[in-house]
């Protein structure tokens, strides 16, 4: 596992970076998101925490970066955590790789996604609008 003592602190500040960062736990692997920020910047604090999302709060603000699992049914633990976090009532930004579809025309190339995945994926979604606005960008938008 890395550490934080693991990295070069010059490297670091060489980027305006503060020498601190966090990353999430999965328990004996690497950690997989890792989350570093401006010296210039509030210093973010875990909100939650688990093997496929990292949520801190920053300002009274929610930001929760994503890399799912794979495998769809393990994707439903990080639907349960996301739908628990967004109970808190307070402005949430959501972002990563959900490494989920919700339609057959979302995916391009590859293995035809199962039915039952995007089904996960889409309830999640209608339970998380609970009446506000719910975005979405494109994948396809970003280069």
């Amino acid at each position: 596992m890395i550490k934080a003592e693991d990295m070069s602190k010059n490297f670091l500040q060489s980027l305006g970076l503060n020498t601190s960062f966090l990353c999430n736990s999965r328990h004996l692997q690497i950690p997989n998101l890792w989350l570093f920020w401006k010296v210039s910047l509030t210093t973010p604090t875990i909100f939650h925490c688990s093997p496929q999302q990292l949520t801190v709060e920053v300002e009274g603000t929610l930001i929760t970066i994503v890399h799912a699992h794979c495998i769809y049914v393990q994707r439903r633990h990080l639907w349960a955590e996301l739908q628990i976090i967004s109970s808190s009532n307070l402005p949430w930004m959501v972002m990563g790789d959900f490494n989920a579809y919700l339609s057959y025309g979302d995916k391009k190339g590859g293995n035809r996604p199962s039915s039952a995945a995007m089904n996960d994926f889409r309830e999640y979604q209608l339970l998380s609008s609970d009446g506000s606005t719910v975005s979405r960008i494109s994948p396809y938008l970003v280069e």
